[in-house]
């Protein structure tokens, strides 16, 4: 199961990739809850991947249950199945977390990159930290500080 966060013409959410498409995980939870006629506790941890992660063990069975019955075709004739499911390509894919709490890096971890930069392999792991404007979604541009060339 991949999760993804995403933006649409109409919101922020979180998605199920499928082949090239995104399943909009709130859209069929609301969904299932109309046609079962419950709430679940689920509808503000869907929202989030942040919450997700939170909560995840309960939440992702949950969300395996969705996606199951989702994709059996338990929703398929309905309305709302075409407005839970977007093209990949017509969607903006967003970090999965856009402020994390630490960024931990381990740098010059695999032989090639060392040879790239002309260093040699480190014995111990070389860890940094990051600050979270350093993360991007998909295809977003990499924004270098004013005194920076390079990326790298």
């Amino acid at each position: 199961m991949k999760l993804v966060t995403f933006r649409n013409q109409l919101n922020t959410d979180v998605g199920i990739l499928k082949n090239e498409y995104v399943i909009s995980l709130s859209a069929i939870n609301e969904w299932f809850c109309l046609v079962n006629k419950k709430n679940t506790k689920y509808k503000n941890i869907l929202l989030s991947m942040e919450e997700i992660i939170k909560n995840s063990d309960s939440a992702l069975p949950y969300i395996e249950k969705l996606v199951e019955y989702y994709i059996n075709g338990n929703i398929t004739g309905d309305k709302r199945a075409k407005d839970a499911t977007f093209s990949f390509n017509e969607l903006e894919i967003l970090a999965p977390l856009d402020r994390p709490e630490k960024i931990i890096c381990v740098g010059l971890n695999y032989l090639d990159h060392c040879i790239e930069t002309g260093m040699e392999a480190p014995i111990s792991p070389v860890i940094f930290s990051k600050f979270t404007n350093a993360i991007i979604g998909n295809c977003q541009a990499i924004e270098l500080p004013i005194n920076s060339q390079e990326v790298d």
